[in-house]
């Protein structure tokens, strides 16, 4: 299948994964076709999965954005199906750079009124944003404000998945890989006001934040009724 064929099929990125395409193909044997299209040589594959179509993209001579790119049917409910994608795959918040839902996420929790009260109510005033920013290198965007006076700030290059880092009196730390896992830690968990947090944001986090010794993926003999090369 050439990419031409492909991209008609009206197709958008849904997440950048850290991984090239020789290591994914290495570890789940998928084969990748080489082409070229009006943004460059291009490696991809594409999967027939039980959640719709699936892209893997590279353009092998960027070197702007680092990883494979992972394409799916622009129709397709996008955080049902990265969810999906990240279970298929054994994927953590470590292994992705950016992800379209998490730039959707970061507007829910700054726009949504009910959102910010709910949040606020755990420690994470995310209402404080609006009369601090940072200038500074990495840069830091403001992101909320704890009961102790400490700051959230997002640290990195806005286009891919941004740390959270906690300024405190203690100093500095990173507190979570990303938006979604700082969410996890701060709602914790929480009563019934957790549930509701959990439904306005379209989030399925678990109870306990991720291992950061967890698997990044699962080897081949370990999946089961994966997606298949088409």
């Amino acid at each position: 299948m050439a990419t031409a064929d492909w991209a008609a099929t009206d197709h958008v990125p849904l997440l950048l994964v850290r991984f090239e395409w020789e290591e994914l193909a290495q570890r789940y044997g998928f084969v990748f076709t080489e082409d070229v299209d009006e943004l460059g040589p291009v490696r991809f594959a594409v999967l027939a999965t039980s959640f719709g179509q699936v892209g893997l993209v590279r353009y092998t001579e960027s070197r702007s954005m680092r990883g494979t790119a992972v394409y799916v049917e622009e129709a397709a409910d996008h955080e049902l199906v990265h969810r999906a994608v990240v279970r298929e795959f054994g994927l953590t918040g470590q292994d992705i750079s950016w992800a379209r839902r998490t730039d959707e996420l970061l507007v829910a929790v700054r726009e949504n009124a009910r959102v910010r009260e709910l949040l606020a109510g755990f420690g994470f005033d995310v209402r404080a944003t609006d009369d601090a920013a940072i200038d500074s290198e990495p840069p830091l965007e403001l992101l909320a404000v704890d009961s102790a006076g400490g700051r959230f700030h997002l640290t990195g290059d806005a286009g891919y998945e941004r740390q959270v880092l906690h300024v405190g009196a203690e100093g500095t730390v990173v507190f979570a890989s990303g938006l979604r896992e700082a969410l996890q830690l701060v709602i914790g968990r929480a009563d019934g006001a957790r549930a509701e947090v959990l439904e306005l944001l379209r989030l399925d986090l678990p109870a306990e934040p991720l291992s950061s010794t967890q698997s990044v993926w699962h080897d081949s003999d370990d999946r089961r009724g994966g997606p298949t090369v088409i």
